[in-house]
């Protein structure tokens, strides 16, 4: 049985989802009416991570991605529909070929559609969030800044290279200065000459 294509009001829903798609891969900002409908690789990969198909998916995207920028390089016009169903002929191809996995026979018309349709509905059923911001993780780095400061761990010279609040001493505490006052370096008398009368 043979598969329905996808039809042009099709085409134009998945623009629009591809737009928000655009829009949350830049971050979530503001963008002009012509940057929203500018695709480019950073949203075709958030495409294919948040319309839940398989992470294989992504390296056939960006080939198919790659060979339909027209207009602009690095780019696919959504607002041209002729380089948004090229766009999808492609994906849909890759995405049939990861499906098949290992069978190598040559992907068929008739499957190219179906994943093409599946394609699609994914694409309008998504939901495009912008990327957070990832919290830096400053747990991990402070654990192990706790240790390695902790002078009661630290034995013989590295001892003297923090002071008793674990803050660092730079070059004072990784270098003994010479004492250059013309005393012998082991005499514990020093500036006592006078002091002695």
């Amino acid at each position: 049985m043979a598969t329905a294509d996808i039809t042009d009001e099709d085409i134009k829903q998945v623009c629009e989802k591809l737009k928000e798609c655009v829009v949350a891969a830049k971050g979530g900002g503001k963008l002009t009416a012509e940057e929203k409908t500018q695709l480019n690789n950073k949203a075709c990969k958030k495409m294919v991570t948040d319309t839940g198909l398989p992470p294989k998916c992504s390296q056939g995207f960006d080939i198919a991605f790659s060979a339909v920028k027209k207009s602009k390089p690095g780019i696919v016009n959504l607002s041209k529909h002729d380089e948004v169903r090229d766009l999808l002929d492609r994906c849909a191809k890759e995405y049939a070929t990861v499906q098949k996995g290992k069978d190598k026979k040559p992907v068929t018309d008739d499957e190219k559609r179906e994943y093409k349709v599946k394609l699609c509905d994914a694409i309008k059923n998504a939901t495009f969030n912008a990327q957070s911001k990832a919290e830096p993780t400053n747990k991990k780095a402070s654990d192990a800044t706790a240790r390695l400061t902790d002078t009661k761990k630290y034995t013989g010279a590295h001892k003297e290279r923090f002071d008793a609040e674990g803050k660092g001493k730079g070059a004072e505490g990784r270098t003994d200065k010479a004492d250059n006052s013309g005393y012998v370096g082991n005499y514990k008398g020093a500036g006592t000459y006078d002091a002695k009368k």
